[in-house]
């Protein structure tokens, strides 16, 4: 009876790793989303706070932009961080990260995420 058993539990668990391969990449790629939705978030508010600090609009975008570069780490920004000056009051940074998916060795395929901080202008 034993003998026409042998070899079953490898054939029982080739026929479960690919359910376990395909849990393991969700898993990996929603921590990649938390990431990157964490990394949006320091380099918005960053941005939003250098830009804050300037004196007029135009230094306020050129201060956001290197805020953004230097908190964004290894991940791609989506396009510059948009800025705008909102009534005249407050400063709002928008940032979208580029987050990659897994499995994928080309970047042509990646996930849009993005943050929007929105902070008092100190004028001077």
């Amino acid at each position: 009876m034993m003998r026409d058993q042998r070899g079953s539990q490898s054939v029982e668990f080739m026929g479960v790793l690919p359910l376990l391969v395909l849990v393991a990449a969700v898993i990996w790629q929603t921590a990649l989303a938390g990431h990157a939705l964490l990394v949006a978030e320091v380099t918005a508010r960053s941005a939003a706070q250098a830009a804050a600090a300037a004196r007029d609009p135009v230094s306020m975008r050129a201060a956001a932009h290197r805020a953004a570069d230097l908190a964004r780490g290894t991940l791609r920004l989506d396009g510059a961080p948009q800025v705008d000056l909102v009534d005249g009051q407050e400063v709002r940074v928008t940032v979208r990260i580029l987050v990659p998916v897994v499995g994928r060795r080309s970047s042509a395929l990646r996930l849009p995420l993005g943050r929007t901080v929105t902070m008092p202008w100190d004028q001077w």
